[in-house]
């Protein structure tokens, strides 16, 4: 979970957030969230790569069915190659 570090509202009304993570060495990092038109909430879920913390997205931008989206566009992609295919073998005939 991320807590709210700072709240800035520049002259168009749109609201800006800083929030800050703890991460699993004991480091602190900020990700902002910005241009927002509701009022935003104190504390928000945030995943973070382990490896690299400073790579960060907060939670409800995450993709909900991400195996789905791999087998979709692994399909797409097989459907794309056999059209080649048979493209180039109608090319040749």
């Amino acid at each position: 979970m991320a807590s709210e570090v700072s709240r800035t509202t520049p002259r168009d009304g749109r609201i800006d957030v800083q929030y800050g993570y703890l991460v699993a060495d004991g480091g602190h990092h900020t990700l902002w969230r910005r241009g927002m038109s509701t009022e935003p909430p104190v504390l928000t879920g945030v995943v973070y790569d382990p490896n690299k913390p400073k790579r960060a997205d907060f939670s409800d931008r995450m993709p909900e069915d991400v195996q789905r989206r791999r087998m979709v566009l692994l399909c797409l992609t097989a459907v794309a190659l056999v059209m080649l295919v048979l493209m180039a073998v109608g090319a040749l005939l």
